[in-house]
């Protein structure tokens, strides 16, 4: 049994463990029995009493000034104080953004997720900074502040996904600056999200994808880095990956000797590390071969790289789409949006992978393979996909409508055609002049 040494009322006991600790024992303000651990600075034990005497004065100082407060309001306010009710941090809302990257509590968002982020928290501030310009720390930062806040971007007519995105970034910076400190409460938790109706990307059918990609053989249309953006496109139509995994695609990637493309999608690689592996078509094979001609660091399509990175890739895209005669973005009737929704655009191609492969009966395990998934339970139930049932997925893609004359298998059936053609003319008696115009043309 410890020893007890018996202290002023009030003061609580401290005894020695048998381990040779000091610990100080007292009850607190809801009248339960505590026992704490007396340390020293460096974080280690206390193994002297007279240092033991020390410490729990120190750990006893507030409790302490609760009970022997001068009035009962002030014993009141302590008592708030004490139990978590009135808070003391005092977190400057201009260091709150430094403080919610150092947390270690915080999700690891990637660096795209973490400039969202930023972007929101400083807009709010600008906007507090504006109506509210006595609002320097967070505690200032009421829960009708931030219902104000939310009336007023929803009023410059954002859709519901973007005002659940600023929710998202609000509530998160402020809950997890909360948790790790003495702050009060949370105001963004009582923001309600908004319902949202999300348009997706419209897929294509086989000649509409034929329509973008024979746009490329047009003498009549110009754009900068032409063929590079050409063999993006086809990636796109016969891999089905996203626009950043083909515009910042690696020569690294490509298995020629395999005839495989083997990548990991930047969308999942923080999460799932998912690795996908697409048989190469023959018609991007085709398109891979010229690439060899422009070859000048890791990027397969080097200055659609740095398009992508300063942001321009995305723009020809919607070039590309609206000089093919589509309609990329439109009003939606009945849903609040401050810009048109887009209708067609490079993630079409990624429905359209998908669709294609579906009418023709691939499994859909397989192709949840090649395209990835973002769950890693069903990414990790089709990792044992074989390369020839991913292979004969890929062949069931169709080739170009039109191809080129040059193209044995298609010169073949246009000759044989041509031949049945003649044939039925030569059976018959009474030629028009249209079928003699025919007839002379063909042979």
């Amino acid at each position: 049994m410890p020893k007890y040494q018996r202290r002023a009322k009030g003061g609580g006991s401290v005894f020695k463990r048998p381990n040779g600790h000091y610990c100080v024992q007292y009850k607190n303000l809801d009248g339960k029995l505590k026992t704490v651990t007396l340390k020293d600075e460096k974080g280690l034990p206390v193994t002297s009493k007279v240092k033991a005497e020390e410490y729990a004065s120190k750990e006893l100082e507030d409790y302490f000034k609760i009970l022997h407060a001068d009035t009962k309001e002030k014993h009141a306010a302590q008592v708030a104080e004490y139990r978590g009710i009135i808070k003391k941090a005092n977190l400057k809302l201009s260091d709150c953004w430094e403080l919610f990257l150092k947390n270690t509590s915080r999700p690891d968002s990637s660096e795209g997720t973490l400039g969202n982020h930023k972007c929101h928290w400083d807009k709010f501030l600008s906007w507090l900074n504006g109506t509210h310009p006595k609002c320097k720390i967070l505690d200032d930062v009421t829960g009708d502040m931030a219902s104000e806040y939310f009336e007023y971007l929803w009023g410059t007519k954002v859709s519901a996904g973007t005002f659940n995105y600023y929710r998202i970034s609000l509530n998160l910076i402020c809950k997890t600056l909360v948790k790790s400190s003495s702050s009060g409460s949370n105001p963004f938790a009582c923001i309600t999200k908004k319902a949202d109706s999300q348009q997706s990307r419209s897929e294509l059918t086989e000649s509409e994808v034929m329509k973008v990609l024979n746009l490329f053989s047009s003498s009549d249309f110009r754009i900068d880095h032409k063929e590079q953006l050409e063999v993006m496109f086809y990636l796109g139509v016969y891999t089905g990956l996203r626009l950043i995994d083909c515009a910042l695609m690696e020569h690294k990637s490509i298995n020629y000797e395999r005839n495989l493309i083997t990548t990991r999608p930047r969308k999942t690689e923080r999460t799932t590390q998912t690795i996908v592996s697409i048989p190469i078509h023959p018609e991007l094979l085709r398109m891979l071969n010229k690439a060899s001609a422009w070859r000048k660091n890791d990027y397969l399509l080097p200055d659609v790289a740095d398009r992508y990175n300063a942001a321009l890739t995305s723009d020809d895209v919607t070039t590309i789409f609206q000089a093919a005669g589509f309609e990329t973005s439109k009003a939606l009737p009945n849903v609040q949006r401050k810009l048109k929704a887009c209708i067609y655009g490079f993630h079409s191609f990624r429905h359209t992978f998908v669709s294609i492969c579906a009418k023709n009966n691939v499994p859909l395990p397989i192709v949840q393979a090649i395209v990835g998934h973002n769950n890693p339970a069903i990414t990790r139930h089709y990792i044992h996909m074989g390369e020839e049932n991913l292979k004969q997925a890929i062949k069931t893609l169709p080739g170009p409508v039109n191809s080129s004359i040059s193209d044995q298998d298609s010169l073949h059936v246009m000759k044989a055609k041509i031949a049945q053609v003649l044939e039925l003319l030569a059976g018959k008696h009474d030629l028009t002049e249209r079928e003699k115009h025919i007839q002379k043309v063909l042979r």
